[in-house]
């Protein structure tokens, strides 16, 4: 059975092999930030409040108050970061976010879609 918390990450993670990210990401410090907002090991209201035994369904977005704030929301969908997501992170993505779009982008293997997402992910 996997965890409610590894759930996200076994969405797209689909096999047992090095991650491209760890010879694209060279600084350790990137490389570890990219890693623990994969494995939802982050400050987002998901993980977070689970510390505060507050319900999943409850765990809403500082900023869009009515909205879990997940790794989807975060990276694909919340209005606060419109301008940065814009400046790293491809149109095609954001245009209609779903999860299919977040597994994609999160199991892609070209470097330069790596390399601009994990800035995205560091300016949170």
């Amino acid at each position: 059975m996997i965890s409610s918390q590894m759930t996200t990450y076994f969405g797209f993670k689909t096999q047992y092999v090095t991650e491209s990210y760890v010879n694209y990401l060279l600084v350790r410090k990137y490389r570890n930030v990219y890693a623990r907002f994969r494995s939802s090991a982050h400050c987002l209201a998901i993980e977070r409040c689970r510390y505060t035994n507050i319900v999943k369904e409850s765990r809403f977005c500082p900023y869009c108050k009515n909205i879990i704030e997940n790794e989807l929301h975060f990276l694909l969908v919340c209005p606060l970061y419109k301008d940065i997501r814009e400046q790293f992170i491809d149109t095609k993505y954001y245009t209609n976010p779903c999860l299919n779009t977040f597994n994609a982008l999160m199991s892609w293997g070209n470097e330069e879609v790596v390399k601009r997402s994990n800035v995205f992910i560091l300016c949170f």
